[in-house]
């Protein structure tokens, strides 16, 4: 086995043009960061005593980014045709009135006067909120299935 020789330098490049005040290019490090901050807010329940009970919406559950899709084969084409490359997928989350009488004992779930939504545990997001509901929900729907 032979051990192959380096390739010639290209004297023509800007880094053999070192000691004689020129500068080489830097690579373009202007990348967009992927954004990985976790979105998250506060979700506020008022009764009609005005008894406030408050949770992160994280305790109950993680909130999804938008799942990225590519439809067509090339990049271009698919830019020019779609805005986004991402589609929105809707979310459902379980809160269970026993979870804020826990943190908030005085609250009385069946006096609920108002659901809010506050926005304090990130800076910037987008958050689309569909339907907000209350229903009585049958206990077996939050015990672990064993196997």
């Amino acid at each position: 086995m032979t051990a192959r020789a380096p390739d010639p330098k290209d004297s023509t490049k800007a880094d053999s043009a070192k000691g004689k005040g020129a500068s080489p290019k830097k690579p373009d490090d202007k990348k967009a960061e992927k954004d990985t901050a976790l979105v998250d807010l506060t979700v506020e329940l008022v009764d009609a005593s005005n008894v406030t009970a408050r949770l992160p919406l994280s305790r109950f559950g993680v909130a999804r980014r938008p799942l990225e899709t590519h439809i067509l084969r090339r990049a271009d084409r698919e830019k020019q045709q779609f805005t986004n490359p991402f589609e929105i997928v809707l979310q459902t989350y379980v809160m269970p009135m026993s979870e804020f009488t826990k943190v908030s004992p005085q609250f009385a779930p069946d006096r609920l006067r108002s659901i809010r939504l506050v926005f304090d545990r990130i800076a910037a997001a987008t958050v689309i909120v569909d339907d907000i509901g209350v229903s009585t929900v049958d206990p077996a729907f939050f015990t672990v299935a064993r196997e």
